[in-house]
């Protein structure tokens, strides 16, 4: 069996926003306020000793997650992580580490995680926004 063939269907268009994230200081306030605002229900998971991973979902469907930063992350500021679905991690982490090649200027982001696997998902690589 070919890689493709056991890589997860894509859900979302390439080019188009499939997954948000908040990196925040107070895990159950946030929680509340979100399910609260949007009517998401959550599910946590423990990830670690010190760490819960919270899905939420709507209708039945994940829609994104939070966490809690932990220690090793205080000096990160709250904040919400936006992942964009690529058809394949490449191209794109190439394309915003060193620029389009059509394009004379351009920004160049900086690598915050290089690409890595997620459970079951794909692949992910985080850039800071250069901009």
């Amino acid at each position: 069996m070919s890689d493709t063939a056991t890589q997860p269907q894509l859900e979302h268009a390439p080019g188009s926003f499939c997954w948000i994230e908040l990196a925040t200081t107070d895990g159950e306030a946030a929680k509340k306020f979100y399910t609260e605002l949007f009517g998401w229900t959550s599910q946590d998971s423990p990830v670690g000793p010190d760490m819960v991973y919270t899905m939420l979902s709507l209708n039945g469907k994940h829609v994104g997650a939070l966490y809690q930063k932990g220690e090793q992350m205080k000096q990160v500021p709250t904040h919400w992580a936006s992942y964009i679905s690529v058809t394949s991690a490449d191209g794109p982490v190439c394309n915003v580490t060193a620029g389009p090649p059509d394009r004379d200027v351009y920004a160049v982001a900086d690598v915050v995680t290089v690409v890595a696997t997620v459970a079951d998902r794909g692949v992910i690589a985080t850039h800071a926004d250069p901009l």
